[in-house]
């Protein structure tokens, strides 16, 4: 077996953006949607906090969709880049025996022996097998890919009559549906152009005389940096439609702020 380690990592999920967040099980609250990468059960866990609406919920499933495909890149980590699963957790349908088969899953990853890299990843060694008598495990090996046994069951909101539910699995609804038809239309790359530029003209409101450097990651992507007299305002990347903050970027010291008046304007542009 080999040794290499595998990591897990919290990214709150709005608007597009994908953020960070300190590996707590406290920010997995109500009013959050959170997917948590988890490279050992080669899932990705989302989270649906019961304030969440479904117009919310449906984008960042679509989200969650693309980070299951291509991972996420994290400094000069790039994890969950072979992810089988996405399992749904919806804090307002915990009844749901499937969703409460994840809610525990979840919530296991918290409690297992792990190395902190930062504040934001945990990585988990691969575990030793014990020594068993070879003849009784022959046909042991195989026993960690009975795990994957979730297909695409996570549209479990449909058991429940729930008026919140039904959105997820039926695009047509009346209000939300007419927006996400107009965005389809547009192509991922312009709507993240879009939202690095609302970033930039909101810096320039807040600070003067800052200035942009463009850099290529080690995946050879193009990354911004966002530069003023103090030091580094921010660094970012565009992920197809996802405008991705780096988790160092502190903008100045005024970071929920301005992170707060991005959303809104994202928001109010509905991309």
């Amino acid at each position: 077996m080999s040794g290499k380690p595998s990591y897990a990592l919290m990214l709150q999920i709005e608007h597009g953006e994908k953020v960070p967040l300190p590996f707590k099980q406290e920010n997995l609250s109500s009013s959050n949607i959170v997917a948590t990468i988890d490279e050992q059960n080669s899932a990705l866990y989302l989270w649906f906090g019961k304030e969440c609406s479904d117009v919310v919920k449906r984008s960042a499933l679509r989200t969650a969709q693309s980070i299951k495909k291509s991972g996420f890149a994290y400094g000069q980590l790039h994890i969950g880049h072979d992810l089988r699963d996405i399992k749904i957790v919806d804090e307002s349908n915990l009844n749901d025996p499937e969703i409460q088969r994840n809610h525990e899953e979840l919530t296991a990853i918290f409690k297992r022996k792990f190395t902190m890299k930062d504040q934001f990843v945990m990585e988990i060694g691969r575990p030793q097998a014990a020594p068993q008598p070879a003849e009784k495990q022959a046909h042991v090996p195989p026993m960690p890919e009975p795990k994957i046994i979730v297909p695409k069951p996570t549209a479990a909101p449909q058991l429940a009559p729930s008026v919140e539910e039904a959105p997820l699995e039926q695009p047509v609804a009346p209000k939300p549906t007419s927006s996400k038809v107009v965005t389809t239309g547009i192509e991922p790359e312009l709507v993240g152009q879009v939202k690095l530029g609302l970033l930039s003209v909101l810096l320039a409101s807040k600070f003067s005389g800052f200035q942009l450097k463009t850099t290529l990651s080690s995946d050879g992507e193009p990354v911004y940096e966002f530069l003023s007299s103090g030091g580094t305002l921010c660094k970012a990347s565009l992920d197809g439609s996802d405008l991705v903050i780096y988790p160092e970027s502190e903008f100045g010291g005024r970071r929920e702020e301005i992170i707060a008046a991005l959303k809104k304007k994202v928001g109010s542009l509905s991309l």
